[in-house]
């Protein structure tokens, strides 16, 4: 229809391999996404007719089309693009048919706009099209959809022409029997498609030419898109995922879905000019051929897998497991994700059972998990190990593992309800080390332990919880001493110091000082022993400075040349990730620009990543160390460091640090040598740039490595809120549905905290059930545990009106929690409802009118 070409048989034969074709069939799992990307062509047809019949209501069924698109953002983007510029080549040549009806555009648009209201009044609503709004991701760090550019590509224009795909398979295309057979098909068919338009080049019309040509480069523009590797492709597409939105083209392999849409284009006009019909017969009879040829191992690979009927293989128990209003958190790392890409069944297996529940997935890398509170998920689910020393010191144990041991899945011995209330939570300096306070707060306070960012809290309800030497620099340090202070949160009551004795320490305790030693002194009393923790109650104080002396202990730098003043630790750079030819990595010394001495060093990468390091540090085993050093990164999370051991486990810990928008930056990280430790390795790093435009940078200096005493983790200064909070009686919840939740609070005497482990988005609110519906202010609406909604409620405030009032002056709540972005959904999908229904009764009406016959009244004309 859109070419003009009306033969039945060719209309068939096109609709064939458009629909069932190595590329279709490979993606057949995500059938919603070819669907999607099938749009296309219609949109275009829609378009042609509005200028063809000159009838502006094709509009409404082009965005209908757009509309079916949205299924995936990256289909609806390419479709919008691609149609609304046929669009407006169609308008410009049509200038006078435009200016004629703009009214009637106008009043299409609007009609357009109240039809798509269903979506875009939730996205207006969350005020941001980033993905990062509702992922599941609890790192701290944004997410890096370049890095996927790198994965998800055909890799070479070979693979692209094959209809194929080596990575990320759901099918496979072929095996080493049928390999030779699935070529032949396809260049069986290249072959007739180019044969036939040298013989029939000069008979195409001008029309046809252009089309031909339009899908030849289109064609070759895609094989390109999703090859990335030639010219400058990768670079553009970084370029563009790094925009706001860009993230939708993350996965250069989506690009070839628009493939067979280009070759049917051209096969259909091709074949349109053969003049015989020996020899369309001749063609078909190939095209069957190679047709066959193409599908035959994919179609039984998609029977074998889709349509036949299959058991759960790896995580049976996981599948028949009650995760209803549960929420689960995955901890990863890089043994993790290097199963994953070699086991593509077992993650999409895993991933079905996951979305098919009804239960809160989280995902943290293991090098992030201790700052977050574990014991606020139901079950940790780690691969390769990656979980179990994470989880010590938590009440978790291990309820069943999947794949051959491959995965472990924790259950929570305490879980916590999806709604729940308290009346303590702790506000923490900044989310770190949340393990041991965990131990602090259950085990030595005897309460459950929640926090938040102390910074965005209301402190007057708050319990300030402080690790005396938590945050340990080589500033505090000087030879056996080290100082640090404490402040007193603002608004704060009562304080108290929780030491726990470890070195059969010493202590002296006067009004702002707090003075710690393993030597016996005068007017130094002895901590508990036994391991026992001492408490002591303290008069308030702005500041309590807390000093530690140990003659052992030197404050020595043991880093070898640690300012880089001798030059580099080695003679040449390292290749860290020798995947390929042209690692383009180097290693240089930098004189103006240091943060210490006279130079630092600098490492660059644009392909491989770019490693250097001292040669081994002899180290004590289970010996405290301190390591600090300076880091810039470039305009990009370039920088990173790794350490590890020669102990018979090979401990390691890797870090991938911040971006440091080209200002230096220090790095403190507190590490104890495992047992039978004899030397410590240390690498620093620079990634490439994965916008692909410049190198990535990144510069060291000044590093320090020194013995230290083990103090972490022992010394805390609790101060509690002014403000008394208490949990109500009794709080019940009922779901009506995953963004709508109604609580009932009964005996609500005083403040206190509510909390739900639905993901923390400032998008939720909680209002009172009833009357005016007063909410709690957007100011009491914290994060929870680093990733956690909750809010500090207050009935004074809120029961002004829809309360009900006990007798012993405490109230009974109802308040709804819900997502607010679901409310603008509902009105927008009723908007959008209301102006489908109309625009149908429309055109019915106007259908039924025009096959209506007119009556014609004659007059006779009596002048």
């Amino acid at each position: 229809m859109f070419l003009k070409i009306n033969s039945i048989w060719l209309s068939i034969v096109a609709s064939l391999f458009f629909t069932i074709n190595p590329i279709f069939l490979g993606n057949v799992s995500k059938i919603g996404l070819v669907l999607a990307a099938a749009m296309l062509p219609l949109c275009l047809v829609a378009i042609q007719k509005v200028f063809e019949k000159q009838q502006l209501r094709y509009l409404l069924l082009w965005i209908a089309l757009l509309n079916i698109s949205l299924i995936h953002p990256f289909t609806m983007t390419v479709n919008l693009l691609v149609s609304g510029g046929y669009l407006l080549y169609k308008a410009y040549n049509n200038r006078p048919f435009i200016a004629q009806n703009l009214p009637k555009l106008l009043l299409v648009g609007l009609v357009g706009l109240l039809l798509n209201a269903y979506f875009l009044l939730p996205i207006a609503s969350i005020g941001s099209v980033s993905k990062d709004v509702l992922s599941s991701n609890v790192d701290a760090a944004p997410t890096d959809y370049t890095s996927l550019i790198d994965v998800a590509n055909t890799g070479d224009i070979f693979t692209g022409m094959s209809l194929a795909k080596g990575v990320l398979k759901d099918y496979e295309f072929y095996n080493n029997s049928t390999q030779a057979l699935y070529f032949l098909g396809i260049f069986t068919f290249y072959v007739i498609l180019f044969g036939m338009y040298v013989r029939v080049e000069k008979n195409l019309d001008v029309a046809h030419r252009k089309y031909f040509a339009w899908a030849l480069a289109s064609f070759l523009l895609l094989l390109l898109l999703a090859a990335v590797n030639y010219l400058f492709v990768k670079d553009l597409i970084k370029l563009i995922v790094g925009l706001p939105g860009g993230w939708i083209f993350r996965s250069p392999l989506k690009w070839q879905l628009y493939i067979p849409f280009a070759i049917a284009t051209m096969l259909v006009l091709v074949m349109a000019y053969v003049p015989r019909k020996s020899h369309k017969i001749a063609l078909y009879s190939g095209l069957a051929i190679s047709f066959l040829l193409m599908n035959s191992f994919i179609s039984a690979e998609v029977y074998n897998k889709l349509l036949t009927p299959r058991e759960i293989s790896y995580f049976g128990s996981l599948q028949q497991a009650d995760l209803n209003q549960k929420n689960i958190l995955i901890v990863n790392d890089e043994s993790c994700f290097s199963f994953a890409s070699e086991h593509s069944a077992v993650m999409t297996e895993l991933n079905q059972i996951l979305t098919s529940k009804n239960v809160q997935v989280n995902q943290i890398s293991l090098d992030t998990a201790d700052t977050i509170n574990l014991s606020a998920y139901d079950y940790v689910l780690g691969c390769q190990n990656t979980a179990a020393k994470t989880l010590q010191g938590y009440d978790f144990n291990m309820q069943d593992t999947f794949v051959d041991d491959a995965f472990q899945l924790y259950a929570n011995k305490r879980p916590k309800a999806y709604v729940y209330s308290n009346q303590k939570v702790f506000a923490l300096e900044k989310p770190q080390q949340i393990g041991n306070k965990y131990q602090l707060a259950t085990s030595t306070l005897g309460t459950e332990f929640d926090f938040t960012d102390a910074p965005t809290t209301n402190k007057s309800t708050t319990t300030g919880l402080q690790n005396a030497y938590e945050n340990m620099t080589f500033k505090d340090m000087n030879g056996s001493s080290i100082n640090t202070s404490l402040s007193s949160p603002p608004n704060s009551g009562k304080q108290t110091l929780y030491l726990k004795n470890s070195d059969n320490l010493n202590y002296k305790l006067t009004d702002n000082q707090l003075s710690l030693t393993p030597e016996q002194q005068p007017e130094y009393q002895p901590l508990s022993q036994n391991n026992e923790t001492k408490v002591l109650e303290i008069p308030r104080t702005e500041k309590l400075t807390v000093n530690y002396n140990d003659p052992k202990y030197d404050s020595k730098n043991i880093f070898p040349n640690p300012s880089l003043e001798q030059g580099p630790w080695q003679p040449k750079v390292s290749d860290c990730y020798a995947y390929g030819d042209d690692p383009k990595i180097n290693m240089d010394m930098i004189k103006d620009d240091k943060s210490n001495g006279v130079q630092a060093l600098q490492l660059g990468a644009q392909n491989h990543v770019a490693c250097t390091g001292p040669n081994d540090i002899p180290v004590q085993p289970e010996q405290n160390y301190l390591l600090s050093f300076d880091y810039k990164s470039l305009n990009g999370r370039f920088a990173a460091y790794h350490i590890s051991f020669d102990d018979e486990a090979n401990t390691s810990y890797f870090k991938r640090l911040d971006n440091t928008e080209g200002d230096w930056s220090a790095v403190t990280k507190n590490i104890t040598a495992p047992p039978g430790a004899r030397n410590l390795k240390i690498l620093v790093y620079a990634y490439p740039d994965t916008s692909g435009i410049n190198d990535g940078l990144a510069r060291y200096d000044n590093f320090q490595l020194t013995a230290t005493p083990n103090i972490q983790n022992h010394f805390y200064l609790i101060s509690e809120p002014k403000k008394v909070l208490q949990q109500p009686k009794k709080v019940s919840f009922e779901v009506a549905n995953p963004t709508k939740t109604t609580i009932h609070v009964q005996g609500a005497s005083s403040p206190f905290y509510l909390e739900t482990k639905e993901s923390y988005n400032p998008r939720w609110s909680l209002s009172v059930d009833g009357g005016e519906k007063l909410s709690v202010p957007d100011e009491d609406h914290v994060k929870i545990n680093n990733y956690m909604n909750g809010w500090l409620v207050d009935p004074s405030k809120l029961c002004q009106s829809s309360c009900t009032k006990n007798s012993d002056g405490s109230y009974d709540i109802t308040l709804v929690m819900e997502f607010v972005p679901q409310r603008w959904l509902y009105i927008g999908a009723t908007i959008s409802t209301l102006t489908l229904v109309v625009t149908i009764g429309y055109f019915i009406y106007i259908s039924r009118y025009a096959r209506k016959p007119q009556k014609y009244v004659m007059r006779r004309d009596l002048s």
